[in-house]
């Protein structure tokens, strides 16, 4: 039965890939669309902006600027409807095109405002596609507007966030690395997904999905780079935002965020503080186990309930910019971020031997954590001209996670049973050069180094009560120290051939040194790996509406702290999660084609991937207990086909949508009794509606399905979901926004299953971090606001040209 779903699945997948890639018309034209723009006084008009635009998706098919003589030339591509022709300080003009008609005249009429007083001021759409990512303006879907930046994540395109494990991936391909603001951030996931939690939407200007970034970036991540990039303001003066956020849910909410700049010529001031503060009671993570053993049948269940789960984040950034001549910025940012996280749980435990309900218990668990962590940089950029500079960066953070929790007998004040404790330092440094050279018109060449160094020390005990002395009881002990060295260096040149192709080369590569010391001596490890990681991208453009890529990468996936680092977790006595400092790292090759037509991106891609770190959920049998730990699976490979299409159905109306068909199979040979293969087809489809009414009213809402998928050895299962939002932006800049959060109840839900009929082992769960919710936000300016968006002044012909 099995074989039959797989064969049917993965005839499923290509049947879909076929229709992903049907033929369109793209006849190419000798004829050319022209004309001239003049202005009341029949002057020309040099430097306007004519666009050409598709029907009904209102996609930009050309463009080009007048000049001298206010003409200009477009090809006459079929699909061109209508032309949007504008200049600083006119009025602009929309051209609807006549049948057999390639020439127009047109008049621009002057504006009814001062040059002095022009503010720019722009609608984004909430994705924008680019050859090498997706990129989601959050400001741009009233829904997203009172989350934190971990909410927005989940909502992006094909992001998956596993709360269970604190992994974030891309449509089940595999991890990602996160970067900030073009900082990676090199630090445990569960530490990552506190920092996120902290910060919220309204300081995020973007959300970038980078699939195969260039050799300029980190080789890590399978899947790719997650880039959140926060907003800068380049206002002179003092300005600022505001932001406050009520919310309930299970239980209430509360948020603040605020953020200033203080910009002169020479030099800039900036900062940030965001507070966070979440309460909910209903979260729960359920674990079953069947197996037999020695011809009896067992059945084990934990359902565990938390019903009292606090969280608080803090976090404070302050920098400063100077000009030290004209080509010359140096720039200092400092960071402080404070997580804390108590919780109260029930856990309930009950066993079965053939059907028959042997034992019952009740625990109370009560873990409580906090992570506390200060990061600096100091940054210096040399601009040599317009396109060659030189980079220094050099950052150093420091973290210190200490958790602690005690399981208690009964749900009410029971004797203490067992006891956690567990500590982890970790320092880190790094040190970064990059330059980029433009050799000529057609051609770049990038080059760099960094060096990153880690240092953990991690201790971790679990202790059960002996005669009312927790003291020299220790059941599971562990104390290691973790030194981490990646040196790495860079080149990559881009060039175009022709006018219609160009291409990318590069060649990162990385030293890893791996270094174990364990308390016990006998788990000492030590491994040096030296990896190339290539980057090659071709693109071709057959003509304006349509452009093909062709491009291959190879990543690597490193094991984060904590999988490594001295861990232990209970859920109940016989069954726990612990770290495996003996993890291999992850190498994933990437092959991809991808097309774009108009604003329409499909694309296909295989990935083969070697050692893909997973959790393994098993049974030891013979002491009847359940084990969750870290480990390598022998080899992944994943066949993918997506789709991405905007349509603007009216003038106030867009619409985005994402889809995805993903072919997987599994094999895991290496420290197993039986060799476990599995395989999968997985469908995506994300939507995401956005309507602007004008007056400063604007509302969206977004939804997901997928379908199962595989992670690891796991085929795991999340719910559809939808979120709701409304918002008004009033002429002061200042917004109200009102968002429904998770409206089916099912963002966080996740069944997950492992099955190995061979071993007769089968464990499976739930677990249920969903919450639906209502938050009101409302946000205001402060000191100088003259632009929106991203609030760069257009004063000059120049402006216009960098516009295009």
């Amino acid at each position: 039965m099995k074989s039959l779903k797989s064969s049917l699945s993965y005839h499923a997948f290509w049947f879909i890939l076929a229709l992903f890639f049907l033929p369109i018309n793209t006849t190419l034209s000798q004829d050319y669309i022209s004309g001239t723009v003049v202005d009341v006084d029949a002057q020309p008009i040099e430097f306007a902006n004519v666009l050409a635009f598709s029907l009904p998706d209102s996609a930009l098919v050309e463009g080009t600027i007048t000049d001298e003589k206010g003409a200009f030339q477009l090809n006459a591509h079929p699909d061109i409807q209508f032309l949007k022709v504008s200049y600083l300080g006119y009025e602009d003009r929309f051209i609807s095109l006549e049948p057999d008609q390639l020439k127009y005249d047109i008049l621009l009429s002057t504006a009814d405002i001062g040059l002095e007083e022009v503010v720019v001021t722009g609608r984004k759409v909430l994705y924008e596609l680019k050859h090498d990512r997706i990129m989601m303006n959050v400001s741009a879907a009233p829904a997203l507007q009172g989350n934190t930046a971990l909410q927005v994540l989940q909502k992006a395109p094909g992001v998956i966030v596993n709360r269970q494990n604190n992994s974030i991936s891309l449509n089940g391909k595999g991890e990602v690395l996160i970067m900030i603001n073009n900082k990676i951030q090199r630090i445990p996931n569960e530490v990552l997904l506190a920092k996120l939690e902290g910060m919220q939407a309204e300081n995020v200007e973007q959300i970038e999905l980078i699939h195969q970034p260039s050799a300029r970036y980190d080789a890590s991540g399978a899947a790719g780079i997650i880039h959140i990039v926060l907003k800068q303001n380049q206002d002179q003066g003092t300005n600022g935002n505001i932001a406050l956020t009520l919310g309930y849910g299970q239980r209430e909410k509360a948020g603040v965020s605020a953020n200033f700049n203080y910009r002169r010529t020479n030099f800039n001031i900036y900062g940030d503080y965001t507070f966070n503060r979440d309460y909910n009671d209903q979260y729960q993570v359920n674990h079953y186990r069947a197996y037999d053993y020695e011809g009896d049948d067992f059945y084990y269940e934990n359902l565990v309930k938390l019903i009292d789960f606090r969280t608080q984040q803090q976090s404070a950034s302050a920098g400063m910019d100077i000009n030290l001549g004209e080509k010359t910025i140096a720039g200092v940012l400092f960071n402080y971020a404070n997580n804390t996280a108590y919780m109260e749980s029930t856990s309930i435990s009950s066993e079965f031997i053939n059907g028959n309900e042997i034992d019952s218990r009740t625990f109370l668990l009560r873990p409580e954590s906090e992570m506390q962590s200060l990061m600096g940089n100091f940054n210096l950029l040399h601009q040599f001209n317009e396109t060659s500079n030189l980079n220094f960066d050099l950052d150093y953070v420091t973290i210190d996670f200490n958790n602690n929790g005690i399981i208690e007998n009964g749900f009410n004040g029971g004797s203490p049973l067992l006891q956690n404790r567990r500590e982890t330092p970790i320092d880190i440094w790094t040190i970064k050069l990059d330059n980029i050279n433009q050799l000529n018109e057609n051609t770049r060449l990038e080059f760099g180094a960094k060096a990153t160094l880690s240092s953990i020390n991690s201790f971790a005990e679990v202790q059960n009560l002996s005669a009312e002395d927790w003291a020299g009881s220790d059941l599971i002990f562990g104390r290691d120290d973790i030194k981490e060295k990646i040196l790495a260096v860079y080149g990559s040149i881009s060039t175009s051939f022709t006018s219609k192709l160009n291409g990318e080369l590069g060649l990162r590569f990385e030293h890893f040194d791996y270094q174990l010391n364990a308390a016990d001596d006998t788990r000492d490890l030590h491994r040096i790996f030296n990896n190339p990681f290539p980057i090659a991208r071709l693109n071709y453009e057959l003509n304006p509406l349509n452009t093909f890529q062709l491009s291959f990468n190879r990543t690597i996936v490193r094991p984060d702290f904590n999988s490594l680092s001295a861990y232990f977790l209970f859920l109940d006595p016989t069954l726990f999660v612990y770290s495996n400092p003996r993890l291999q790292p992850t190498f994933t090759n990437t092959y991809k084609l991808s097309w774009k037509h108009q604003s329409m991106i499909f694309s296909l891609a295989y990935l083969d991937t070697e050692n893909r770190i997973y959790y393994f959920n098993t049974v030891d049998k013979a002491n009847h207990l359940q084990t969750s730990t870290p480990s390598n699976l022998d080899q992944s490979r994943v066949w993918e086909a997506t789709a991405s299409m905007p349509f603007r159905l009216t003038d106030w109306w867009e619409v985005n949508t994402f889809m995805s068909v993903l072919y997987q199979k599994v094999e895991a040979r290496a420290l197993r009794p039986l060799p476990f293969t599995d395989q999968i087809t997985t469908y995506t489809l994300q939507l995401n509606s956005s309507f602007n009414w004008g007056e400063g009213w604007s509302a969206s809402f977004d939804g997901q399905y997928m379908s199962s998928f595989l992670t690891g050895d796991q085929v795991q299962k999340i719910y559809p979901f939808l979120n709701l939002g409304i918002r008004k932006k009033f002429a002061s800049g200042a917004a109200l926004s009102l968002s429904f959060q998770d409206v089916f109840n099912s963002i966080g839900r996740i069944d997950w299953e492992y099955h190995q009929p061979a071993l007769g082992i089968r464990t499976f769960g739930d677990n249920d971090w969903s919450e639906r919710q209502i938050r009101l936000t409302y946000s205001f300016l402060l000191g100088n606001q003259k632009l929106s968006g991203k609030r760069q002044r257009a004063t000059g012909a120049s402006e216009v040209k960098k516009r295009m």
